[in-house]
């Protein structure tokens, strides 16, 4: 064998220093016959080998913008560490492989609507084929190169070998004819999932996993049709919506919300954003009162109220609920589906002085009802039960700006 391969060993040679436009870039190096796997250090992703002569490899890597260390790790076929290189790349172009910090899911229609007659008469009578997942480039500046991405739990699907760009939205459908017929045309969407080896969505909930090329997570998640996920994304007709993708975390539940619209939105953004809603009215402080009715601009964006007419007033509601026996007050909050740019929290005090967040141990989220207005009642329950021999409670909302 020695004398047929000569040993050599595993290495880079691929200049360091090197720059490329492109997303990707081609690395070589040499190895022996005992190579029989390449994988990115970082992440542990193996990558597909081209062997160029006997002991001569090469392998293509996802490059970011900017200045790049490129570590590859080798392993023998019992997967042993053999050895590791690195190079130095450095990228110039707009272009970035997908990632956590440019791409997120912001919509999924997991349980849609029943198909209408029509549907039915174009072949599309089981409503699961106008299933969908949205993602969004939430990079305010960069491209993001969709190529070796794929979800790989709940749905298993690579994405095309697309881009999109900075802000934009790329739909996934279950089936693309259902789509198109449902949804029109003109909206960028990538291969079905609808298949064989590639079940639907499921309605009772599942896990979503998207990886990036490199191996890495993108997004991960675990939806449920119960509360205190929307219930109304469960057949009603509405999508499960990401409230500010890529800025919350898409495995918490308070994360999402319905759409404002039945059917969902794909390929469009239904949130309203605070600094357009406050230019439409001539303001620019979300803490002015120009109709002196009590309420700051900000709880009336929030509301759906508008902030130079008086409005009917703080629209918070306290209700009580039976659980294990113990009456426990629960606050709710009418909100206006969108207003994703306020963030709700309720807090809960005995004596009006101190006021404790939101937490499991104090304050429960119930989750958000979808009205069938364009609004959402947002739901908390206290921990604490209701008791004539303990403390008074006091409960209310807080309303913040996001960036």
């Amino acid at each position: 064998m020695n004398s047929a391969v000569p040993p050599v060993a595993f290495a880079i040679t691929t200049p360091a220093g090197g720059t490329t436009p492109d997303s990707t870039t081609v690395i070589k190096g040499t190895g022996w016959v005992d190579l029989a796997e390449i994988r990115l250090t970082a992440s542990g992703q193996s990558l597909a080998i081209t062997w160029t002569s006997k002991n001569a490899w090469s392998v293509t890597v996802p490059v970011q913008p900017g200045a790049n260390t490129i570590s590859l790790s080798a392993y023998d076929r019992e997967g042993l560490l053999i050895g590791t290189s690195t190079v130095a790349v450095t990228g110039t172009g707009t272009s970035a492989p997908a990632s956590a910090s440019n791409l997120a899911v912001s919509e999924v229609m997991y349980h849609p609507a029943p198909s209408t007659a029509a549907e039915i008469t174009a072949g599309f009578a089981d409503e699961e084929q106008f299933e969908f997942v949205e993602l969004v480039n939430t990079s305010a500046t960069l491209t993001v190169d969709l190529t070796g991405a794929a979800f790989t739990d709940g749905i298993a699907v690579t994405l095309p070998a697309t881009t999109v760009p900075a802000g934009g939205r790329i739909v996934i459908p279950r089936n693309p004819a259902a789509f198109a017929f449902r949804y029109g045309a003109g909206i960028s969407t990538g291969a079905g999932f609808g298949t064989s080896t590639s079940p639907a969505l499921s309605n009772s909930g599942e896990t979503l996993l998207l990886k990036a090329a490199d191996g890495q997570t993108i997004s991960t998640f675990t939806y449920s049709d119960t509360a205190p996920w929307p219930e109304d994304a469960d057949g009603a007709g509405y999508s499960l919506t990401a409230i500010r993708p890529g800025k919350t975390d898409p495995a918490a539940v308070a994360s999402w919300r319905t759409s404002a619209a039945l059917g969902g939105t794909p390929g469009k953004d239904d949130r309203i954003p605070l600094s357009t809603w406050l230019a439409g009215f001539s303001l620019t402080d979300a803490n002015s009162d120009s109709d002196a009715d009590g309420l700051p601009a900000l709880i009336e964006y929030t509301a759906g109220y508008s902030p130079i007419v008086a409005g009917p007033g703080a629209p918070v509601s306290i209700q009580t609920v039976l659980e294990n026996d113990a009456i426990f007050p629960v606050v709710s909050f009418v909100q206006k589906i969108g207003t994703d740019d306020a963030d709700l929290t309720a807090e809960v005090s005995t004596e009006l002085a101190a006021w404790s967040a939101s937490q499991p141990d104090r304050v429960r989220y119930l989750g958000r009802k979808n009205n069938d207005d364009a609004t959402e009642t947002v739901r908390f329950q206290s921990a604490t039960p209701i008791s004539p021999a303990g403390p008074r409670q006091f409960l209310r909302f807080r309303a913040s700006t996001v960036p």
